[in-house]
């Protein structure tokens, strides 16, 4: 099989990032998530923010930093997510997408960096709201390999910054390659 687009395996990753958000229920808001900084509430949120700011990046439009930090949840989690990840992949199939610079809150890059990072950001925080929600996710696994390879491109002042990952964590034996991935990123497997 031909390997997976970067576009397709960053609109797929969120996609399935989105089923998880669409269950997420009104109880679990105020749960702990693995990304500490974030209860289910607050990592919601950030998964939307997350999706028009690589809209925006990808468009080449200046990105609208207080938009990112609105509360989706409140106007209905799902259908925010859902819109955003409609506009982001009607970008994602253009043709030349990923030929420019693509310029993020934390540097401008070229596209195809930049879409790895997206895609890194769809697996992990779907991941994190799965473990949060009590949610079982598979993500493709040559979506995980794209995630895990970028991961391990990043210069690592920039990916252990802890803005970005924490320190690598050992994952536990025999675990699964996105439990890998979370480890890598600094989540407790």
């Amino acid at each position: 099989t031909p390997r997976m687009e970067l576009t397709d395996a960053f609109a797929k990753a969120v996609e399935t990032s989105g089923i998880l958000v669409a269950n997420v229920k009104p109880d679990q808001l105020g749960s702990a998530t693995p990304c500490t900084e974030f209860d289910v509430k607050a990592l919601a949120n950030h998964m939307v923010g997350g999706l028009l700011m690589f809209d925006s990046a990808a468009r080449g439009t200046s990105i609208d930093m207080e938009a990112l930090t609105r509360d989706f949840v409140a106007a209905g989690a799902s259908d925010e997510y859902d819109k955003a990840a409609s506009t982001l992949g009607q970008v994602l199939s253009q043709d030349d997408v990923l030929k420019g610079k693509w310029e993020l809150p934390f540097g401008s890059m070229p596209g195809m960096i930049a879409i790895g990072i997206g895609i890194i950001e769809a697996v992990q925080h779907g991941w994190d709201l799965a473990r949060a929600t009590g949610q079982t996710v598979t993500f493709d696994s040559e979506i995980i390999e794209i995630a895990m390879r970028t991961a391990k491109m990043m210069p690592v002042e920039q990916a252990r910054n802890p803005r970005v990952f924490g320190p690598e964590l050992p994952a536990p034996a025999g675990a699964s390659l996105q439990d890998e991935l979370a480890a890598f990123l600094g989540r407790t497997v």
